[in-house]
């Protein structure tokens, strides 16, 4: 909806009943592409437009190279597990520091 990320085509539950028992969700998402060698000016754009198109609606808590891919020659990030609405997130080390925009942001829109 906000024109990032993957292109998002259902989800389902998968379960494992074979062999031992398994159930979670699967999520339908577009193939993209390693991200490669090359980084030119064009992709740095790309990247922070969509990260500033982003941030009007929530934080992405994990903006990285790691968690960039291409569709086609053109970037595409990755990884909204972090996502948050009004949480503001800094990684350290495997934890998070938290703080809650909410009381901040609500107001203004």
């Amino acid at each position: 909806q906000l024109g990032v990320g993957p292109e998002f085509y259902g989800h389902g539950i998968v379960e494992q009943t074979l062999g031992g028992r398994v159930r979670g969700t699967a999520l339908l998402m577009e193939r993209l592409e390693p991200l490669g060698d090359t980084w030119a000016d064009i992709d740095s754009r790309k990247l922070l437009d969509d990260v500033a198109r982003l941030s009007r609606e929530c934080f992405h808590n994990d903006v990285r190279l790691q968690n960039v891919l291409r569709r086609g020659p053109v970037p595409v990030l990755i990884d909204f597990d972090l996502m948050s609405t009004w949480c503001l997130k800094v990684a350290v080390t495997s934890d998070c520091i938290e703080h809650d925009f909410r009381a901040l942001l609500e107001p203004l829109g």
